[in-house]
């Protein structure tokens, strides 16, 4: 006997139609993932036209799903692997012709993002582990030629922070007892301890970047703590300052000027995304923004001068919807929805825990 009224495996399952959409730094772009003959690519489009969107890459295989913007405004970033073994590539392409280029054309090497910076606008600082299978060592490595140069060898680390400078800041590592500690570099070859986190906070604390003179790093520290909050820890003389805090939930986003690197917004998410706002006119824009949608607010990607945000409202009985916003005095523009197949009638009610 059919059974009606299931929803199609696809529609839960499938592509989205249109997915993580960006902003390129000079706010002329917009792009956005989505569909050529079934299978996702990068699309791109004039900010002041997202309707005129045409592909830029031509993946047949697996599809893009991780890809971002470069400084240059003219080339984009992006990862995949073959066959799912994780064995991940990082690919160019520019904007203007089209053409792609992997930057890590070496075979069994599994490639990461480490930081990109303004101040490098043609280089990647990029991970490999071309040395060692266990291990990640630091290249930058130049968008244009591909040509590399090693920046930090892994001396046995998790991993490391880096700052725009493309400086090695900080190493990571897996304590004994299951915890992690967290060093700083203080020479060539020579690691101080830093912090330590145990094991009941470890998914939970830890580093989320600098201010933009680098003697400010900023953490989420569950430490001593039932709920993680945002710090900011003075790395010339170690005072540490509480910047946000919730008793009843984590810290579930922040809100960062791309440009002078300061705290704008934090947000909790306990029975719904509230933000606590550190910058005025940022609480201005996203009261605003509530006034026009409902749905949980995120500012998925900036304009590095910080004029220009992809808006998503996530909603619990439909789809995100995405807008591109410049000011209050101007109307948002919604340009893109995922999965706009699926229309979901039910509306979700928040019961808070004892």
């Amino acid at each position: 006997m059919a059974i009606s009224g299931l929803i199609p495996r696809k529609t839960l399952f499938g592509n989205p139609d249109k997915a993580s959409p960006q902003i390129s730094p000079n706010g002329e772009y917009i792009t956005f993932l989505a569909p050529v003959d079934g299978i996702l690519n990068i699309w791109l489009a004039k900010s002041t036209d997202p309707d005129s969107a045409i592909p830029i890459t031509q993946d047949s295989d697996r599809g893009i799903r991780f890809y971002g913007w470069t400084y240059t405004n003219e080339h984009i970033a992006y990862i995949q692997d073959i066959g799912g073994d994780e064995n991940w590539h990082v690919y160019v392409v520019n904007i203007h012709t089209h053409q792609t280029k992997d930057l890590t054309p070496y075979d069994g090497v599994q490639a990461r993002f480490q930081e990109i910076s303004p101040k490098f606008s043609n280089d990647l600082l990029l991970s490999l582990n071309d040395r060692d299978p266990q291990l990640h060592d630091i290249y930058k490595v130049n968008i244009n030629t591909g040509n590399r140069t090693l920046v930090q060898e892994n001396d046995g680390f998790a991993g490391y922070i880096t700052d725009d400078d493309f400086n090695v800041r900080f190493a990571t590592r897996v304590t004994e007892d299951g915890g992690s500690e967290l060093l700083e570099k203080a020479g060539d070859s020579f690691w101080k301890p830093f912090i330590e986190i145990g094991i009941e906070d470890t998914l939970t604390t830890s580093p989320i970047g600098f201010d933009d003179t680098g003697t400010i790093l900023y953490l989420v520290d569950s430490r001593d703590r039932d709920t993680a909050a945002l710090v900011s820890l003075n790395l010339q003389n170690g005072d540490t300052t509480l910047i946000a805090k919730n008793p009843h939930a984590d810290v579930s986003d922040t809100m960062v000027d791309p440009n002078n690197k300061n705290i704008q917004a934090v947000a909790f998410t306990h029975e719904r995304k509230t933000w606590i706002f550190l910058d005025e006119n940022v609480k201005k824009d996203l009261e605003y923004l509530e006034s026009i949608s409902q749905g949980e607010i995120e500012i998925v990607s900036q304009s590095f001068n910080d004029e220009i945000w992809i808006v998503a409202f996530v909603l619990d009985d439909g789809p995100v919807r995405f807008y591109k916003y410049n000011s209050p005095n101007n109307k948002p523009r919604s340009y893109s929805r995922t999965a706009i197949r699926l229309r979901i009638s039910i509306y979700q009610t928040c019961i808070p825990l004892p």
